[in-house]
């Protein structure tokens, strides 16, 4: 007696053939059966979420033979027992007085276009008085790997658009940061 075939659910994050590089002629021959399989085996799937809307545009177009696959999008979940412990202070990592704290968690990638918030809060020092000014800080905190060459520039490229935009005492960088500080940071913020 054969066994009823079991639904298949697929969650993509992030399709796996847009994480490695093609550079040489032989990784393009060698991935060229995988990334196609990749394809193939995804498709067969009886429903497919993905993380969202950003990841749902990046299957279609990594994946045209399944553009009219239809995916929704099912969010990640949040570990929500990791808000019941007690919060940490910031401990010296904001200069003092400065209670209007801006947050950015993101990975350090060009694609999180992480200069508009250094961009804003530009337009936003010259709405505000010296006093208000002085109360303000924007933190980008985010996952970055110093093996991986775009966190690394990206961070450079962020540091320098800090100095051009004379924000250097109102911004700090957190790179990799730890769980406590991420909730001390959630916690602290406006």
């Amino acid at each position: 007696m054969a066994r009823p075939r079991k639904n298949v659910l697929f969650y993509c994050h992030f399709p796996d053939q847009l994480l490695t590089q093609r550079r040489s002629a032989l990784k393009r021959f060698y991935r060229g059966p995988i990334d196609w399989f990749e394809e193939l085996t995804t498709g067969m799937a009886d429903r497919i979420l993905v993380n969202s809307q950003f990841t749902a545009g990046v299957f279609k177009q990594t994946f045209p033979k399944l553009a009219d696959v239809h995916t929704d999008v099912l969010y990640p979940s949040l570990n929500s027992s990791a808000f019941d412990v007690e919060v940490e202070d910031l401990g010296g990592l904001l200069p003092a007085g400065r209670s209007i704290v801006f947050l950015s968690i993101n990975r350090y990638e060009r694609k999180k276009n992480l200069p508009l918030a250094l961009k804003a809060l530009a337009a936003l020092k010259g709405r505000l008085s010296v006093g208000e000014w002085e109360r303000v800080h924007l933190v980008m905190a985010g996952g970055y790997d110093e093996r991986v060459v775009e966190n690394v520039e990206h961070h450079e490229e962020l540091r320098s658009l800090v100095s051009s935009l004379g924000l250097e005492d109102h911004v700090i960088f957190l790179r990799s940061f730890s769980d406590k500080q991420k909730l001390s940071l959630l916690h602290n913020c406006t």
